[in-house]
């Protein structure tokens, strides 16, 4: 199986990763920019579109967000399935162009909303009736300088508004894992602001309020927590449930265990990639088609700069 990648960062690491788990005789290939990259020593360099082998299996982007519109319409001429790191772009108007390009070709395209496979958001998919739900709070905050170990944060993407950084962007998982539960919002607003000391000119705090026939919820994103915290509470007809996204469990109301996983993150990973893997290989329809997340984006960017 040969692969290439487009954009060699922290998380296309965690991708190989999960990909050797599941097949340890893959080749991997690199598009670079110029021979100044950093080098790794199982993934062949190539430094020219016209040098890529015409036999992948598949091609992973996963370069700073702002760049993904145009390597999108440019390794859709490979003709090879593409699974895009999230978010697919940073803009409505990138969002546009792309799937009219994408519309006019049968290409396989995933998009990588990784918590879609953790345990406890699979348990909510089967046993959450949307009927029942009242109100929900989903909640994510951590610390960006502990983001990227071997990396300086202020020289991250993520850092960079004009490279497609801030923190609505990076952890839009929350607004689709929400979406794929419950469905579109009805109604849906938001605000983006830059309020903590962190050297950054990306927003790193990001509110959401979403509305449904029958319940209502918030979403509170931030880069700033030093202890990580990402969990999500219902309000149901019946009672309640606080699914906590580090520790793994879900309790009721009266604190007692309902569900608990002890999945990994790259746990995770592998889980998404022998997914996407089986679609390509077996011609599966997958989930979460570029064409699939617009109203994920829609939703994320539908905020005011304050």
């Amino acid at each position: 199986m040969k692969i290439l990648i487009i954009g060699t960062g922290s998380i296309a690491s965690k991708h190989v990763n999960a990909i050797k788990s599941i097949d340890n005789k893959c080749s991997f290939y690199a598009l670079r920019h110029d021979t100044k990259s950093i080098h790794h020593d199982d993934i062949h360099s190539l430094y020219n579109w016209k040098d890529i082998p015409k036999d992948l299996e598949f091609v992973m982007i996963s370069n700073p967000t702002h760049l993904h519109s145009k390597t999108i319409i440019r390794a859709i001429k490979l003709n090879k399935p593409l699974f895009i790191e999230k978010p697919p772009v940073s803009s409505l108007k990138e969002w546009r162009e792309v799937n009219k390009i994408l519309g006019l070709k049968k290409i396989k395209t995933y998009c990588g909303f990784v918590l879609r496979f953790h345990p406890l958001i699979e348990w909510l998919k089967r046993h959450i009736n949307t009927k029942d739900l009242l109100e929900f709070h989903a909640y994510c905050g951590s610390y960006l300088p502990d983001w990227r170990k071997n990396m300086n944060y202020t020289e991250s993407y993520s850092a960079k508004k004009d490279e497609g950084g801030g923190v609505h962007l990076d952890l839009i998982h929350e607004i689709d894992y929400l979406i794929w539960l419950f469905g579109k919002p009805i109604k849906s607003s938001g605000f983006v602001k830059k309020i903590s000391n962190l050297k950054i000119d990306s927003f790193d705090s990001a509110h959401y309020y979403l509305e449904y026939t029958n319940a209502i919820g918030t979403i509170t994103l931030n880069y700033f927590r030093k202890n990580p915290r990402r969990n999500l509470h219902l309000v149901l007809k019946n009672g309640a449930l606080t699914i906590d996204l580090i520790k793994n469990t879900i309790t009721d109301h009266k604190g007692n265990l309902v569900f608990s996983s002890k999945t990994k993150s790259s746990d995770l990973m592998k889980k998404q990639m022998n997914y996407f893997i089986d679609c390509v290989r077996n011609k599966k329809t997958n989930m979460n088609q570029f064409g699939d997340t617009y109203d994920s984006m829609q939703t994320c960017l539908n905020v005011i700069e304050l």
